[in-house]
């Protein structure tokens, strides 16, 4: 019985090693200097890529606390796609209310990537079914004058951009909201639907479902990707205010991302966590540079690459992992033996 015992307990201890772990970013500017940009940054700039035309990053310092201020044309993305569960989770605060966004279950295709702060130009060529808005698949929170707005991207094939569309629903704001203050937007995706809470408060919930590939998009790279076609988007009492079977919200590898279009904002406690089963290769690509390009038109300009750590997160946890094996099967082996020779 007691070897039967030792068995079961090693088992047990491989299962929990070997398991999935969950991978936490660091989102704080605490540790940085005033004055210094996003490039110094040694933890925030491993874990996001990004863009920045016409326009700067530069970390400030009020009342203690040290957050980033960004100008321009920009985009902060996740180097790694995400999969489900995940929670990503900011502050952000806005000098007026403008072109700015938080994105989940977006897409970035490295070949042909669709800028976080491009306009997507639907109306601008001939759509009549939804809205023209910033960013490509994904669905968008933006902060507003008295409100919180919640767009879906989808799909319409009445316009001659990449057949991506909009639509969107504001949430009502307390009294106590105020855009010009720091507000925590909190996502947490259980990969079926998402949970949106402000302030810690719930404000929607987006139902997602079938799972399938628009054909068209084979000749539209930007947004080729696997989606959750059906989306209901809830309010926090649970009444239906959006409901699509069009939608464009990515199904696997998505991504999570924050940026503007030409409007400055401030952002402090950037941080995402999701499970990791396998430890990734690392890329030998290059580390991401500050752009200084013209302002993109119609374009949809690749950013840089991540740097040749990209992807080496927490290496040492295999090696941690079969050494802990190797060791508990000598012990038990040891034991064993043992206990034969006394016999």
């Amino acid at each position: 019985m007691k070897k039967q015992f030792i068995i079961v307990v090693l088992l047990l201890v491989l299962c929990i090693f070997v398991s999935a772990y969950t991978y936490t970013t660091d989102g704080s500017f605490e540790d940085e200097e005033v004055g210094s940009s996003f490039v110094d940054f040694d933890k925030f700039s491993y874990d996001w890529g990004h863009s920045v035309v016409h326009g700067e990053t530069v970390l400030e310092e009020k009342d203690g606390n040290k957050f980033l201020k960004v100008t321009g044309f920009s985009e902060f993305y996740s180097y790694d796609p995400i999969t489900a569960p995940y929670t990503f989770s900011l502050d952000l605060k806005l000098e007026a209310v403008g072109d700015v966004n938080v994105f989940v279950r977006a897409g970035r295709n490295e070949s042909a990537p669709f800028p976080f702060y491009e306009w997507d130009w639907y109306t601008e060529k001939g759509g009549k079914n939804g809205e023209s808005s910033t960013g490509g698949p994904g669905l968008l929170v933006s902060l507003r004058q008295d409100s919180v707005r919640i767009r879906i991207k989808n799909m319409q094939m009445d316009s001659e951009n990449e057949q991506i569309s909009s639509v969107y629903h504001d949430f009502p704001m307390p009294e106590t909201y105020n855009y010009k203050e720091f507000n925590n937007i909190k996502f947490v995706d259980d990969g079926e639907k998402i949970e949106v809470f402000v302030n810690d408060a719930l404000i929607a919930t987006c139902e997602m479902s079938d799972k399938g590939r628009y054909e068209i998009d084979a000749e539209h790279m930007p947004v080729d990707f696997e989606y959750f076609k059906k989306v209901v988007l809830k309010d926090s009492e649970g009444n239906v205010v959006l409901e699509l079977d069009n939608a464009r919200l990515v199904a696997e590898d998505c991504h999570v991302a924050f940026g503007g279009r030409n409007h400055p904002f401030y952002v402090d406690n950037v941080t995402m966590s999701y499970e990791v089963e396998d430890t990734p290769e690392p890329t030998g690509t290059p580390k991401p540079e500050p752009t200084d390009t013209e302002v993109p038109k119609e374009t949809n300009e690749s950013t840089k690459k991540p740097d040749e750590e990209k992807g080496e997160k927490a290496d040492w946890i295999p090696f941690a992992v079969v050494c802990v094996v190797l060791v508990l099967v000598g012990v038990v082996i040891a034991i064993i033996a043992r206990r034969r020779a006394v016999k």
